[in-house]
């Protein structure tokens, strides 16, 4: 029998290191990883989480170097929190958070896409991680046409190499007065007598503008007035705009420019849609149906529905102020008729009169009675409502008021078809311009 000596010694610890050595080699690699994982090497431990995101044990890892904030286990955590716990949104989204701060590139570009389907613009455009990401600089771009920083969206186009960017704004990227004034010198040499103007204040509102368009180019009756519809393009310095209640934006840098023949159409972002004064403000997801309620309302016509009480107060005036020349009143599509007015007439003189301040006057039938005689008494209004004649109208409080048509129109409701007479009326107020 061998002395137990001979297995002691430097000799034997070598032996035992070479063997120890022989068996670790010969363990499968993945046991390798899970023994220095367990050891507390981080990047052993990231890696199986990677693989197995939903073993628990792994996920402990995970949680503790989030605690210490390594960056990479804070994105890996808070993503698991998102898959497999029922942890809120916003615990989550802090550790992504945090781990983009500390410069994880990976949640750095779940942060930008966050804030780019936030339409966070200002802080996506003011980020400064992953200059060499083409996802992360198509966001940056969209900060940037969104913001109107429009020097910096050229640069950025031309490094992703977006070409339609970059020829929209090479394109439509103007000085909007010189741009407005360009075009009302030129009206005299079209051949229209109306010309109108849009604006598409920021880029969205610009595709936006330029899908309006399209739709307005492809309409039976709008295509075939006599007016020129033109893209005037994109401010170089964007509008002020609020859009609160009534979108509403600077009047001042178009003001010079607007006439009875030149009207102008600003496209923005959120608001109700409006007229004022020559300027037709639409918010950019605004169809069709509405451009063309608006639309009317730039030649006379007013609102069909009751108006509420604000308004009332100014497009409601005493007739003495509504109707300052016989003949004339304010709007195309509603009279005021004053029965004191009537009290010594026959049937036929009221009518005469009535006629004489209706603009629609000349597409009435001469059969169209506007009179009733009730023994002593004149009722006002046509019974039959299939034609066009004097109808009572909800516009304004009390009585008195009337408008062409028995139907409901799209200056009620502007999804509701707009009748054939507002379009001849529409045509006749345009020519009168000519």
């Amino acid at each position: 029998m061998k002395n137990r000596n001979q297995y002691t010694g430097p000799g034997a610890v070598a032996i035992l290191l070479t063997a120890v050595a022989i068996a670790v080699w010969a363990l499968p690699s993945n046991t390798l990883v899970y023994i220095r994982a367990y050891l507390g090497n981080e990047a052993d431990q990231i890696a199986l989480f990677k693989a197995q995101p939903e073993h628990s044990h792994y996920a402990d890892w995970i949680k503790n170097l989030a605690r210490h904030e390594q960056p990479e286990a804070l994105f890996l955590y808070g993503r698991y929190l998102l898959d497999y716990q029922r942890s809120s949104r916003h615990t989550a989204e802090s550790y992504i958070a945090r781990a983009a701060s500390l410069g994880d590139p990976n949640a750095q570009i779940v942060e930008l896409r966050r804030w780019h389907e936030q339409q966070n613009w200002e802080t996506l455009y003011q980020s400064d991680w992953l200059f060499d990401n083409n996802e992360a600089q198509s966001y940056r771009l969209d900060g940037a046409l969104q913001l109107g920083h429009y020097a910096r969206a050229k640069q950025l186009a031309s490094d992703l190499n977006a070409e339609k960017v970059l020829e929209g704004l090479n394109k439509h990227l103007v000085d909007i007065g010189n741009a407005l004034g360009d075009w009302s010198e030129a009206i005299s040499m079209r051949q229209c007598h109306v010309a109108v103007s849009f604006i598409g204040n920021d880029w969205d509102s610009l595709q936006a503008t330029q899908a309006l368009l399209e739709k307005i180019q492809q309409h039976p009756q709008l295509s075939n007035l006599p007016v020129c519809w033109r893209l005037a393009g994109l401010p170089r310095i964007p509008f002020n705009c609020s859009s609160k209640n009534r979108l509403t934006c600077d009047r001042h840098r178009i003001e010079s420019v607007l006439s009875a023949n030149h009207l102008v159409v600003v496209m923005a972002e959120g608001g109700k849609a409006n007229f004022d004064n020559g300027i037709m403000y639409l918010p950019s997801s605004a169809p069709l149906a509405l451009f063309n309620h608006e639309f009317f309302h730039f030649f006379g016509f007013t609102d069909e529905y009751p108006l509420k009480e604000d308004l009332a107060e100014v497009r409601c005036l005493p007739p003495w102020l509504l109707e300052k020349e016989v003949g004339r009143p304010v709007y195309a599509n509603l009279v005021y008729i004053d029965k004191t007015r009537l009290a010594n007439f026959t049937a036929k003189q009221a009518e005469a009169y009535i006629k004489s301040v209706l603009p629609w006057k000349p597409m009435l039938k001469k059969s169209t009675s506007l009179v009733q005689q009730q023994g002593s008494a004149l009722k006002l209004g046509t019974l039959d409502p299939s034609v066009v004649g004097i109808f009572p109208s909800e516009t304004c409080p009390g009585e008195g008021w009337y408008k062409p048509v028995s139907q409901w129109t799209a200056m009620q409701y502007f999804e509701l078809p707009m009748p054939e007479l507002y379009w001849q009326l529409l045509r006749a107020k345009i020519d009168e311009l000519h």
